[in-house]
């Protein structure tokens, strides 16, 4: 996931955009509920953005209120219900993996 980013200064950069990622992430879907209160907001992205500690975390800080529920798949070596908590997502989904 990396990649070339192996430096002190490159994997702080690499972080930052992460965050840059979550935060937006977060602040369109809370922006599109507070316009549409009756909708429910289902956001598709890559898993490392939707672990509860990425966008949902910058969700949260910008309103608490907002219920959330993340669903992440299983991932073989990765994402297992061994090594998966409710710290990490609400849902695994197995069946999928490899």
């Amino acid at each position: 996931m990396l990649g070339n980013h192996g430096s002190d200064s490159g994997f702080r950069r690499f972080c930052e955009a992460q965050l840059v990622w979550d935060t937006a992430m977060a602040i369109y879907a809370l922006e599109y509920l507070k316009d549409h209160p009756e909708r429910t907001v289902v956001v598709l992205c890559g898993m490392i953005h939707a672990w509860k500690k990425a966008a949902p975390e910058q969700a949260t800080r910008e309103n608490a209120e907002v219920a959330q529920v993340v669903i992440q798949p299983a991932v073989k070596g990765r994402w297992t219900p061994q090594n998966v908590s409710n710290e990490d997502a609400d849902y695994l989904i197995l069946g999928l993996e490899e």
